[in-house]
């Protein structure tokens, strides 16, 4: 039976535009939350995957980073390591076809793989397996921006409603989970 994983994932940051923080030098963004739900071929929910990551390189998390995500030192600093996290959730994944909204959430896993030197071994074969519903959203739309629009637009376009903090992973995964289901037949 085939299975989907819509993911988000949120990662460190800090806004270049503020003056009350100062962005570290060499600062590179880091996952602190992996949020999942995963759906059966007709839509279905079957299960969630929300976890926490431990920062290594920036271990502190910047004002704007908590006010974005709502994610707190504290939250980060009890999670495991990523290294952990991202096994755990590439095993829950389990051959599904991963979907996100845009092409960021792959690339930043990829990328905190690598410089975690991270060798996860399901890791290609779910990349493979990988579609920007952003990307397919603005193109089965005709939208002039074929980059696509972000996550509440298209909720708004779809005649849907933001449920959660809009930048929590989990919320958003569900809410991507929403749109998703209204292209299911697609893929």
């Amino acid at each position: 039976m085939k299975t989907f994983v819509i993911v988000d994932v949120e990662a460190t940051c800090y806004d270049d535009n503020r003056k009350d923080e100062i962005k570290p030098d060499c600062f590179v963004n880091e996952i602190i939350e992996i949020g999942a739900v995963k759906l059966d071929h007709t839509g279905k929910e079957i299960a969630r995957f929300s976890e926490f990551a431990k920062p290594k390189l920036f271990p502190k998390l910047s004002k704007f980073c908590t006010e974005l995500t709502t994610i707190t030192q504290e939250d980060v600093d009890n999670a495991d390591d990523l290294e952990k996290v991202l096994e755990c959730f590439l095993l829950w994944c389990d051959g599904s076809t991963l979907i996100s909204w845009g092409y960021y959430d792959k690339t930043q896993i990829l990328k905190d793989m690598v410089r975690n030197d991270l060798e996860l071994p399901h890791y290609l074969e779910i990349v493979e397996e990988h579609h920007s519903l952003k990307h397919l959203h603005a193109k089965w739309n005709n939208l002039k921006k074929k980059r696509g629009i972000g996550m509440g637009g298209a909720l708004r376009m779809e005649g849907l409603t933001l449920e959660g903090t809009h930048h929590r992973g989990i919320d958003d995964a569900v809410n991507i989970a929403k749109i998703f289901r209204k292209y299911i037949d697609r893929f």
